[in-house]
């Protein structure tokens, strides 16, 4: 054999041999990584399970039973959120022992027509309510959430009504806006339209640094900028890929082990106020107002807007609300400028449809909140007794006729 050929044979060899060794390197890059995932999966597995178990025991000791908050916290659990027109979400259809949701993702709420014998009335009152995961229920079973409680306040008070829970968790006051618009929109008419709001103005203003946008806003628009360049959307998946791999967590975890400074690290709260957002986070929800009223005299429906109570403001706490209170300490201090201003905003104070609850709450002795936001079911019934009184008001209040559902002949 010519020399010429041996060293083509040889060459060969040598590829052969690396080849080889590449294929073997990979397998065990492939083994390694699927007994990481494996280990990781479990352990994860461990963590969700016990982080379920602190909810249950979070919710079993604010509520004060220890049966059925364990059956809520895991229904809260496996809720899913999906696209929605306009609003941007809302949760997926849902068959639950404490939680129920429609396919329009609209909570049930008690009704006493629903409940009970007809009435001679053939022509029931409407109230929608529009808010946070506060109003929608969270942490509260379907017929104890505060609409639920209003409801059954007006049918003891011999009112036939209707009432229909549209909060959504997560959503700010310009999302109720446009929901509220849709329902017009689709031919509803209530009568009586109730707000809490509050919360999640504040907090979407601290998550992405600017006020008037929905919660987690950053997610929405990254997610739009993928889909609208494949080259990136191939990108991105492969750094998730590389981020999500086994590997990547174990030296994450290694590196923040050897130099903790170094090693980014995930805030369990938003990050520390910004001042100079407040004066905007109010002006935005004064504008929804104002919006609102103008809908409601087009309409022919009255507003009630009312601002929730979070335990920084709270006068008497528990030990168990201190402990809250703490863990979410860099939020109190915006929380408490957000209440301050809307309290001296002319705009707002000085007109008989908004009520600050602010401090409906201050008094009780007992555990009202389940967190720095969410109230027990006796608070929430504390909070509708303190809507029913401008409710009340709002539906003996003479109104403009609301405008006429009318089908429009598309030629």
């Amino acid at each position: 054999m010519s020399t010429r050929f041996r060293r083509v044979f040889a060459a060969l060899a040598r590829i052969q041999t690396a080849w080889s060794i590449v294929g073997i390197t990979l397998v065990l890059i492939l083994a390694l990584e699927a007994a990481l995932r494996a280990g990781l999966a479990l352990k994860d597995g461990l963590a969700a399970r016990q982080s379920t178990r602190a909810l249950d025991q979070q919710l079993a000791e604010a509520q004060g039973d220890p049966v059925w908050p364990i059956v809520h916290a895991r229904e809260l659990e496996q809720l899913e959120d999906r696209w929605a027109p306009w609003v941007l979400f809302r949760q997926r259809p849902y068959l639950g022992l404490t939680i129920n949701i429609d396919e329009q993702g609209v909570r049930k709420t008690w009704n006493q027509i629903q409940a009970a014998t007809p009435n001679p009335n053939p022509h029931p009152r409407k109230i929608l309510f529009l808010g946070g995961s506060t109003l929608w229920g969270f942490g509260a079973r379907d017929e104890h959430t505060i609409p639920s409680h209003v409801a059954r306040l007006l049918a003891d008070r011999g009112l036939r009504v209707i009432v229909k829970n549209l909060a959504e968790i997560g959503y700010v006051s310009t999302q109720e806006l446009i929901a509220l618009t849709l329902e017009l929109e689709q031919g509803e008419r209530p009568d009586v339209v109730v707000f809490l709001d509050g919360v999640n103005d504040t907090t979407s203003a601290l998550l992405e640094g600017k006020a008037g946008v929905s919660t987690n806003e950053s997610n929405r628009r990254a997610d739009f900028n993928l889909s609208r360049s494949e080259p990136r959307l191939a990108a991105t998946l492969a750094s998730r890929l590389l981020q999500d791999s086994g590997l990547s967590r174990i030296a994450r975890s290694l590196r923040q082990r050897i130099a903790p400074d170094l090693a980014s690290t995930r805030l369990d709260v938003p990050r520390p106020a910004a001042v100079e957002l407040v004066p905007e986070i109010v002006r935005v929800y004064a504008e929804n107002v104002e919006f609102i009223r103008a809908l409601g005299l087009a309409y022919g429906f009255e507003p009630v807007f009312c601002w929730q109570p979070v335990v920084f403001t709270k006068q008497t706490l528990t030990a168990f609300e201190r402990a809250q209170a703490a863990k979410y300490q860099a939020l109190a201090q915006t929380f408490r400028a957000v209440r301050d201003t809307v309290q001296s905003t002319r705009a707002l104070g000085a007109r008989p449809d908004f009520h600050d609850l602010s401090a409906r709450l201050d008094d009780h002795t007992e555990t009202c909140f389940i967190d720095y936001c969410h109230t027990t079911e006796k608070a929430g019934e504390q909070l509708a007794a303190a809507m029913l009184g401008p409710i009340l008001e709002a539906l003996a209040r003479p109104h403009s006729q609301p405008t006429p559902v009318r089908t429009l002949a598309i030629p």
